[in-house]
């Protein structure tokens, strides 16, 4: 089992009445695929208005540039994230899609306690 299947089971996100959030736990398995998604999932869920280039997100994440730019691309191409080209480079902010900013602002609020930084 991989790291991040681990990190999806281990958080299986129970409501207080002990039942499976289904469509939470559909939204993590198919996009928290590897612990630097996961880091930019509860980045932009918990500041959904940020819109900064790859360089000051993996600031933000705690992570290399390199492999932050590669999983900002990899949301972008999924929808969850968008572009915009400015003067010093590409932006990325959230998505409009009011579907898709629910579903990352509840996963970040179900993973609000976790303050440690997870390695690759």
């Amino acid at each position: 089992m991989t790291v991040s299947r681990r990190l999806i089971h281990r958080n299986l996100t129970l409501k207080p009445s002990n039942e499976i959030d289904i469509e939470l736990l559909a939204f993590m398995e198919r996009y928290a695929t590897n612990l630097a998604r996961w880091d930019l999932l509860l980045y932009f869920g918990r500041n959904p208005s940020a819109r900064d280039t790859a360089h000051g997100i993996a600031r933000q994440v705690g992570r290399r540039t390199r492999i932050i730019r590669k999983e900002l691309d990899d949301l972008t191409l999924l929808g969850i994230l968008h572009t915009h080209e400015n003067g010093r480079g590409m932006l990325y902010s959230l998505t409009r899609s009011p579907k898709t900013r629910r579903a990352i602002t509840r996963f970040a609020q179900r993973h609000s306690g976790e303050n440690r930084r997870l390695t690759d």
